[in-house]
């Protein structure tokens, strides 16, 4: 296993939260359940039931077998059940069957972002190429002072191609048009923008800007300008974004 950190996230179309976020958010719906179990009320059973299939429709992937679960739950008709129980089946009866079978599906998701299993193809694809320039840039670090400089800039392209594909999922333009030409944005301008749609903070945007400024430095040839465990951190720290923020 290489050594890069995965912390999924789940988008929607006004915010990003990262995987913690949406544990915490799963688990707080889990410990309103308990709560209302040790007094399961009808009154408060709707309540609870709307909770967690709201939980899940917010906190699960579209077209995923979570929300196809959670769907199949809520529409089953009552000739879904068994014959010698669909005797004494009643709407209530079925409303607290109902709200056990999608605690078990809750109870999944959660399982599934703590196991990150929730990482689609695509984005494996991408931190694992990524992973590849990461690890060659690693080999010149350990192999000699000078050649911080390569290291530096290809952590940067790295850096670069990344934060360009998050913007791209997040319906942010990576180019302009300059006269009859189209260029791509500079790296700055896409990084403010991803600050503005909410998918990281002033502080991760911060830190982007100084990784940059290293490899622009490293770009121009001005090895007095960065040392070489500024790198080898620049390294660590894209490395831990790729994780965080897949694209």
């Amino acid at each position: 296993m290489r050594g890069r950190g995965r912390n999924a996230i789940i988008r929607s179309d006004k915010m990003t939260l990262e995987k913690k976020d949406v544990i915490k958010t799963i688990e707080k719906t889990i410990s309103r359940y308990a709560e209302w179990r040790n007094d399961p009320t009808s009154s408060g059973a709707w309540g609870i039931h709307t909770l967690l299939v709201e939980t899940i429709w917010q906190c699960a992937p579209d077209n995923s077998s979570f929300r196809r679960n959670a769907k199949y739950i809520i529409d089953r008709p009552l000739t879904q059940y068994s014959p010698a129980a669909f005797l004494s089946f009643s709407d209530e009866k079925k409303l607290f069957e109902d709200i056990e079978a999608l605690l078990s599906v809750l109870s999944a998701l959660k399982n599934a972002y703590e196991d990150n299993l929730l990482i689609n193809v695509q984005q494996r694809i991408h931190a694992d190429i990524f992973e590849d320039f990461i690890e060659i840039a690693d080999k010149f670090l350990q192999e000699s002072e000078k050649l911080k400089c390569p290291a530096a800039v290809m952590l940067g392209s790295v850096l670069e191609t990344h934060i360009r594909k998050l913007c791209e999922n997040n319906g942010i333009k990576t180019t302009i048009i300059k006269g009859e030409n189209e260029k791509f944005r500079h790296l700055h301008d896409m990084n403010a923008e991803l600050v503005k749609k909410g998918v990281y903070n002033t502080l991760q945007h911060g830190q982007i800007d100084v990784w940059y400024k290293i490899r622009s430095e490293a770009a121009h040839g001005n090895d007095t300008a960065y040392s070489k465990q500024q790198v080898v951190e620049m390294l660590s720290g894209i490395r831990r974004f790729i994780g965080e923020y897949p694209a």
